[in-house]
């Protein structure tokens, strides 16, 4: 490189300085002649050294607190003309004398600031020119390694890695190589040498790392020599074997290590080679290629190597790397910006590739080395691969960002890649031999076409400016037409070629033939789209862009398909710029939307936004373009198929007989049909969506003149007057040319057509409606996870498939969030109640009381983080006594272990956290997580809460949950529907909950298992979200699987009034195709139910089971005519069922009439529980609280407190079973649930009549007739009557309060540490069960057979036996301690419950201590079941006791679904007699065997044979094994 006077001198090209320069004693600076019009004087460097002198002069003057030892440090030691002053180094490849650094500048180094300040310098010392008015005009090269070593070296994310890189940093600093005393230096290696073994993986995994990198990465970088790489590994994992010699480690490398190859040269590690590798530039190139093996792993979901260790353990050794310039070092770099490419990086990878050229001329790799023996033909191969590897990044990084190229073609003479000589395919060593034959031959295409788009650039796309001398071509046109013969000749070729390589597999020869096609298609659009040259470009010429883009997204969509699109930085950019190759070729040319494929377009822009949400898991910022992207899409399909009419947009109506489209269809269903597209291309039913009045009024064309943009309407005769603007157009340009996925032109032109056309234009039709984003966020919480409704009607389409019935809402979710791979659903075939699902929920969801056991579960998966938004919510722990400070205090302390393992594994596993007092788990889904038309499935039953917000949730056991947080598809069986019809509107003191409990007491706690409830009726109008969200939520108590209800108005207020408005808007666009059931689909529910809301009266529901159901007005009765206790003892308001902001708000106004009235305080204890602390909050402020507080009641913290037995009470005698009863408002009442006590009767029922029973007192009170007396201030008798409460739906404004949540982490958190004690009572790690072996059911004990209602409270009590949810083996202490067990005599006294008899001793003893000695005798054992076994709870712990404790098997009468599938989970075997009379033919003594169960005998749907040995001999019995569920 030569500098300039006054009288320029040729360069002779020589390095590392040309002759000249060299003679004057000048750094070298211009490539080639490259920069042959910019003159820099002899003397800058020396008077830029001056003139910095001075500056730091001034600033020790003024600012004398600024240290100027902090920064980038400079090197004088190769200043030729340097006066005696703080000098700028610029380094050449000669080594530099090793220099000694203070402890001051070592901090200096990594100060936190530093990365900006490298930047700054590397984007100055480092980059072209980017565009014509850039203000920065030199191009000075890299000054030395060690500006760029320092600037990934002191980057946020590689700092600090672990505690020994810091130590040696410390003494290694930043010199060439260690030279100080000789022990130190010895140190120095030791130290580096107990952290590459500290760093490295087994030998195993790193092989297959390699290979994996090797197979798949390298053929697209091809910089390193295989065998090398293989080579090198094995010399340094067998060097790590043995202790280190007292040597000088020669280039770093112990004398013992044995020679390997690199780059096709040995490497002797005991002998200093002049330019020989170095060991941490090996070690740096070994540990990036980890790096991205494993990045490659992860991105086809195995998740066992950690991508982010590799990497900082590859910057530990970079100081040292790129101290000096090599071409090892320069490998190293490209192993950089293959990383980049594939993750977000903090360098600029067009900054980064820059320095990869300014390499190649330093140490002249870009010129051809002719001397070189026949023996060096690999090490000559290395050298090209490498000079054409960072070529090609150069024009394909130049390209995607409109950036001149940084080499033109007549600047290097080094040859392309040759032909390996011929080898036999004979297997020696880690790689076939033809392999590196293959990946040559495939390189040789790239490469050459790498050539041809350079010709483009230079000819289409040069800045103005340009050297004169150059002969342009006279006609572009013409030259443009000769570069696509050219570029077609190359993919004949191409096409043609078999790729015959017997290494290479049919998947392999397909990638790269896919691979091959994207480049041909990219450079066709890169030819033909609108460059500074042709910036109006013919409609062929868009037809061929618009051609090209879709081949792109099909070859994408392909790779993808075949597991073998990795989403890197390069697929992304290429992904979004294909489709926006679409959209604009479809907007700026009539003859392309005339030409235009309806079906095609629809099916190429899902494609790219398909594509772009699955590469935006990996690049956030892939999110910003699609914001941008998404709504041009949306503009340009309805554009596609607005009306479906060729009088309203004749040049874009769909032929009937055009290939692959059909005609439309109508599906007629009494007086009302639905409007479907039909064909095998239609991806959507896009005439569902809104479409603008001004959309059928509009088209426009774009003439050929200067690029002017010119619209036209679609009528005869319209002028400019009537044209419509679209503000979304414009905008889409506007933010496209800002965006980070800038195209490979700019757009002002186009931009600017518009704009003048804004102006000139009156907006008589402007469009105004404002259109949201295809691509919202799930939650404000989470902004990186879209909400893609397009997929989901992808998803549904597929199903549907011909037969275009309509569907019921649950249909539609479930069937839109199924898996589509191998099972290829078909609407036809999927038979409810039979059909096992496959699905992938949108989120998962568990409280403190489960998540224990399922993240404990998720541990012993060993995978590095949740594959599914997943959030935990501490709620059930928090003990309820004295109200919300004096119970959180306390839970804080008690539970501190627990909370504390939750917070670190939501760290480590990506789980955002939501801590004690935040609220209710499903409270809080709903504010801030629930969408309509999601799915999401809980640990906990209640999770159809959010059917409310019209989204399906489905309570599981953990193992599902598990399965779900781990990618694996979720399997359910398709449910049966029943219809709700709701006619009428609720009125007086009826409320949402008198629905569900009416609805409990028609379908039984059973009735609803295996199916969704679903709601319809013009009633549903008049309920409010939450009201809504009360209904799903006890839904639980009929046992069904969900319950939904369809999107509403009443939705969207909620959606906006918590933030949330983008939902909403979102969800209008897509209401009927996918958020409410289609018009006639009645006639497919299993069942239908009405209930008539003007006539509905308030129910109460109780004791002992949820579905004994009463109407108010008959509810005296039934109290006089039973033994249950009339006088109330508490009353209580909240649960995830009913306390939200319209629940307290009812409840204060009932208190408010009460005390205007005389009575200040309720009758009998009375407790309230805000469902959140947003709700709390905003309760607090609106005075709704401190009127509880006032008329008595407790306000108990955001918890489930008493509803889930986590109650202090202490006003009864619990021990003493004190008969007594209670009412609330919670949705479950089960024997003891609430404290413990079995004689307590509990009621549930809605708010107001809790409130309202509070201030009577008597359960014979009825409010709607009786008024109540009490006595008044004057101390005599008076009475009042409640006035039916209302009130608001929604606040004014919902208030925060205090923040309780903590946030996943979405860096790398492989050091992570779980917060576990090993010796804690509370926690415990899990063993795995013991498989299963043949003859297990053979001869097997019966343990207990249960007698009446079994829920998991009876199986697995609450209470205080929370506290030891994570720990199995102490937990298992409760084992059915709550069953009855019918083979004892007087079963159902206190004295009996939860005991049996053990056959070794015949004593009798807890349930649990019977089958810990049968375990330890070795004998195995069942439970007998009766009806609806294991309803309730979804706790998982209820099947996971009697595992761990030797059970085989439960046999009943029938299961509860969830726990149904837990037992199954966890190896038990849930068996339902196919009689349900042979339950009472088991009798005590008798023992069981279960033929059909080993090996292949246990099958879907056959039946088990049980053989029953009595006392008396045998008898059979067949029962059924029921597997689905």
């Amino acid at each position: 490189m030569s500098t300039r006077s006054s009288a320029p001198k040729k360069c002779d090209g020589q390095v590392p300085a040309c002759t000249n320069c060299a003679k004057a004693g000048q750094v070298c600076l211009d490539v080639d002649s490259q920069n042959s019009g910019i003159v820099i004087p002899r003397n800058f460097a020396a008077a830029a050294r001056e003139r910095i002198h001075w500056l730091e002069t001034i600033i020790r003057d003024r600012l004398p607190d600024v240290d100027l030892r902090a920064g980038p440090q400079v090197d004088a030691s190769l200043d030729l003309e340097a006066p005696e002053t703080p000098a700028l180094g610029v380094a050449t490849s000669a080594p530099r004398p090793s220099r000694k650094r203070s402890a001051d500048a070592i901090q200096a180094e990594q100060d936190g600031s530093f990365p900006e300040r490298a930047h700054s310098v590397a984007m100055n010392l480092g980059m072209l020119s980017l565009n014509s008015d850039s203000p920065q005009k030199h191009y000075l090269g890299s000054s030395s390694g060690l500006l760029f070593t320092n600037l990934i070296g002191a980057s946020p994310s590689s700092t600090a890695s672990t505690p020994q890189e810091s130590a040696v940093h410390a003494q290694a600093g930043d010199t060439d190589w260690y030279e100080g005393p000789r022990e130190q230096a010895k140190q120095y290696y030791i130290d580096l040498y107990a952290f590459l073994k500290q760093e490295l993986p087994p030998r195993h995994d790193a092989l297959l790392l390699v290979h994996t990198y090797t197979r798949w990465i390298h053929p697209d970088f091809p910089v390193l020599e295989p065998s090398g790489i293989f080579s090198a590994l094995d010399a340094i994992y067998d060097s790590l074997q043995d202790p280190l010699l007292d040597d000088d480690f020669r280039n770093g490398w112990p004398s013992n290590m044995r020679p390997f190859n690199w780059n096709g040269r040995q490497v002797l590690p005991g002998v200093a080679e002049p330019g020989g590798v170095t060991m941490p530039v090996v070690a740096f190139t070994l540990f990036m290629i980890l790096n991205i093996g494993a990045i490659v792993k992860v991105r086809s979901r195995i998740y066992e190597y950690p991508p982010h260790r590799y990497y900082r353990a590859a910057i530990h050794f970079s100081k040292d790397a790129f101290s000096q310039i090599s071409l090892p070092s320069l490998q190293g770099l490209v192993m950089l910006v293959v990383h980049s490419m594939l993750t977000p990086a903090e360098v600029n990878l067009w900054t980064l590739v820059h320095l990869a050229l300014a390499y190649c001329v330093e140490i002249g790799v870009h010129r051809e080395q002719a001397e070189l023996s026949a023996s060096d033909f690999t090490y000559q191969q290395v050298r090209r691969f490498t000079f054409f590897t960072i070529y090609s990044l150069d024009w394909s990084i130049s390209s995607i960002q409109g950036r001149p190229l940084g080499f033109r073609d007549e600047t290097f003479d080094i040859q392309m890649p040759q032909p390996p000589p011929r080898l036999t395919e004979a297997r020696d060593g880690a790689i076939p031999p033809s392999f590196a034959a293959a990946v040559t031959h495939y390189s040789i295409y790239k490469f050459k076409l790498d050539r041809i788009v350079s010709d483009i650039k230079l000819h289409l796309y040069h800045l103005p400016g340009e050297s004169s001398w150059f002969p342009w071509p006279k006609n572009s046109v013409e030259h443009q037409e000769r570069i696509k013969d050219a570029i077609q000749n190359w993919w004949d070729e191409v096409r043609d070629d078999p790729f015959d390589f017997t290494c290479l597999d049919s998947r392999q020869r397909q990638v790269w033939r896919l691979k091959l096609r994207v480049k041909y298609h990219s450079t066709m659009i890169l030819l033909f789209q609108p460059s500074q040259v042709i910036p109006s470009p013919s409609a062929n010429a868009l037809e061929i862009c618009l051609d090209s883009a879709s081949g792109i997204l099909n070859d994408y969509q392909r790779l993808h398909d075949l597991q073998s699109l990795d989403h890197g930085w390069r697929a992304v950019l290429n992904i979004f710029a294909a489709g926006a190759t679409l959209i604009y070729s479809f907007w700026t040319s009539e003859q392309v939307r005339k030409n235009a494929s309806a079906a095609n377009m629809a099916k190429d822009l899902r494609t790219c936004s398909s594509l772009l949400t699955v590469g935006g898991e990996w690049w956030p910022s892939a999110k910003t373009g699609q914001r941008s992207f998404g709504l041009v899409a949306d503009l340009t399909m309805r554009k596609l198929y607005m009306d479906n009419g060729a009088s309203k947009a004749p040049r874009l109506a769909a032929d009937s007989s055009s290939p692959g489209w059909q005609s439309n269809h109508r599906v007629e269903h009494g007086e009302q049909s639905i409007q479907v597209l039909s064909g095998e291309d239609a991806l959507e039913r896009l005439d569902d969506l809104p479409l603008d009045e001004t959309w059928q009024h509009m088209d426009h064309v774009v003439t050929q003149d200067a690029g002017q943009v010119t619209w036209h309407g679609a009528g005869e005769g319209r002028g400019s007057q009537d044209v419509d603007v679209i503000p979304e157009i414009e905008t889409f340009l506007a933010d496209f040319d800002r965006s980070d996925f800038t195209w490979s032109f700019p757009l002002t032109s186009a931009l600017r057509s518009f704009r003048q056309l804004a102006t000139a234009c009156p907006r008589r039709h402007v469009r105004t409606l404002a259109t949201a984003s295809s691509h919202v966020a799930l939650s404000p919480l989470e902004p990186y996870n879209p909400l893609d409704y397009g997929s989901r009607l992808q998803s549904l389409d597929r199903v549907r498939k011909l037969n275009q019935r309509p569907l019921t809402l649950s249909e539609k979710l479930l069937y839109s969030h199924l898996i589509h791979d191998a099972d290829g659903w078909a609407l036809d075939e999927i038979e409810r109640g039979k059909t096992i699902l496959r699905i992938r929920p949108d989120r998962v969801a568990c409280h403190d009381a489960t998540a224990t056991m399922a993240l404990l579960q998720f541990i012993s998966a060993g995978l590095p983080r949740v594959q599914v938004p997943t959030s935990v919510h501490s709620d059930h722990l928090i003990v309820a006594e004295y109200g919300a400070k004096e119970d959180l205090t306390r839970a804080s302390s008690d539970h501190r272990e627990v909370y504390a393992f939750l917070g670190s594994a939501a760290k480590k596993y990506g789980i955002g956290y939501w801590k004690a007092g935040a609220g209710i788990i499903h409270t809080t889904i709903f504010e801030n997580y629930a969408f309509p038309g999601g799915l999401m499935i809980g640990t906990d039953s209640h999770t159809p809460n959010a059917g409310g917000m019209g989204m399906m949730g489905i309570g599981v056991g953990g193992s599902d949950a598990v399965d779900a947080m781990a990618g694996m598809p979720w399997e359910l069986v398709c449910p049966k529907v029943v219809g709700v019809r709701l006619t009428g509107r609720l009125s007086g003191w009826s409320s949402s909950k008198d629905i569900i409990c009416k609805l409990t007491g028609i379908l039984s706690v059973s009735g609803g298992k295996g199916k969704v409830i679903e709601f319809f009726g013009p009633g549903i109008e008049s309920l409010g979200a939450t009201a809504m969200a009360t209904v799903c939520n006890m839904s639980a108590e009929i046992g069904s699987t969900s319950c939904i209800f369809p999107y509403s108005e009443a939705m969207g207020r909620y959606l906006s009034a918590t933030k949330r408005a983008d939902i909403a808007q979102h969800a209008n666009k897509f209401k009927d195709a996918l958020l409410v059931s289609d018009p006639g689909s009645e006639s497919f529910y299993d069942d239908i139910i009405e209930i008539d809301l003007s006539t509905l009266e308030p129910h109460i529901n109780g004791p002992f089971t949820p579905d004994l159901s009463h109407p108010l007005s008959q509810f005296k009765q039934h109290v006089e005519k039973s033994s249950w206790p009339s006088k109330i003892s508490y009353s209580m308001v909240g649960s995830c069922t009913n306390s939200s902001y319209e629940d307290l708000l009812k409840v204060s106004q009932l208190v408010t009439q009460a005390k205007e009235s005389g009575m200040h305080r309720a009758k009998t204890p009375f407790m309230v529980s805000p469902g959140s602390e947003q709700i709390r909050a905003t309760a607090e402020k609106a005075g709704i609280l401190s009127t509880l507080r006032e008329a008595g009641a407790v306000v108990l913290s955001n918890s489930c407190g008493p509803c889930v037995g986590q109650w202090d009470r202490k006003d009864v005698d619990i021990k003493g079973a004190e008969s007594n009863s209670v009412i609330s408002s919670f949705n479950r009442n089960f024997t003891g649930r609430h404290d413990g006590n079995p004689s307590t009767h509990s009621f549930v029922t809605s708010p107001e009549i809790a409130t309202a029973f509070a201030f009577a007192g008597d359960l014979t009170f009825n409010p709607t007739t009786d008024p109540i007396t009490f006595v008044n201030d004057s101390g005599s008798l008076a009475e009042f009557r409640f006035a039916p409460p209302t009130a608001d739906e929604l606040p004014d404004s919902f208030f925060p309060g205090n923040d309780l949540y903590q946030a996943p982490v979405l860096t790398d958190t492989s050091e992570y540490k779980l917060d576990i004690d090993k010796n804690s009572d509370r926690l415990q790690l899990l063993a795995p069960f013991k498989p299963w072996e043949g003859g297990n059911a053979h001869d097997i004990e019966i343990l207990v057979k249960v007698q009446g209602k079994c829920t998991t409270d009876h199986i697995s009590p609450a209470g205080p036996w929370y506290n030891y949810r994570g720990h199995l083996e102490n937990i298992s202490h409760n084992m059915l301690l709550g069953a009855t067990n019918g083979f004892l005599p007087n079963a159902n006294s206190l004295q009996m419950v939860g005991r049996a008899e053990n056959p070794l001793t015949h004593d009798i003893e807890p349930i649990h201590e019977v089958a810990r000695s049968l375990q330890s005798a070795g004998i195995r054992w069942c439970i007998i079941g009766d009806h609806n076994y294991g309803e309730g709870s979804s706790r998982e712990h209820a099947a996971l006791e009697p595992r761990y404790l030797g059970g085989v098997a439960v046999i009943a009468r029938g299961f509860a679904r969830i726990h149904e599938t837990n037992l199954k989970k966890q190896g038990m075997l849930p068996l339902t007699f196919a009689d349900p009379a042979d339950y009472d033919r088991i009798e005590k003594g008798d023992r069981i065997t279960l033929r059909d169960v080993d090996g292949d005998g246990l099958q879907p749907g056959k039946q088990v044979t049980m053989e029953v040995q009595t006392k008396y001999g045998s008898a059979l019995n067949h029962i059924k094994q029921t597997l689905l569920g």
